[in-house]
């Protein structure tokens, strides 16, 4: 993506500074399945809106149904509270959607977002929360 202007009579290209940020896609969280799982309407672009199941790459949560589990998930929860807009970056294994996913806890719009937006899988890797999955 470049950026046309013009100097004189001539026009010039320069890289647009959105360009580094071209893999990323803005959503909205819906709900939190399980502490590695997230339910989310991604925007797409061109008017287009999907609802997604998104696993956290690189991040095993323990079962739901159990205590550890369900800690884990109450986490996630406060962190990507209902309808919080995020910002995802996505690849696909196995026929999943693996997200990297940042967040900003006092920031609503993508501007905010990415310049004081942490990391949710490294933050629940960091913290201890998550055990690390090397297959994802």
């Amino acid at each position: 993506i470049v950026r046309a202007h013009r100097r004189c009579i001539r026009y010039y290209l320069d890289p647009s500074p959105a360009a580094e940020h071209l893999h990323f896609y803005r959503a909205q969280v819906e709900r939190v399945v399980a502490g590695d799982t997230v339910v989310a309407y991604v925007d797409c672009g061109f008017y287009m809106i999907t609802c997604q199941r998104l696993r956290l790459r690189g991040v095993h949560a323990p079962d739901p149904n159990t205590r550890d589990g369900r800690l884990f998930q109450r986490y996630v929860e406060g962190a990507l509270k209902k309808r919080r807009q995020i910002l995802i970056k996505t690849s696909t294994c196995q026929d999943r959607y693996l997200a990297d996913v940042l967040y900003a806890r006092d920031a609503e719009c993508v501007d905010g977002i990415l310049d004081r937006g942490s990391w949710l899988n490294l933050e629940l890797l960091e913290k201890g929360v998550a055990a690390p999955d090397f297959t994802r």
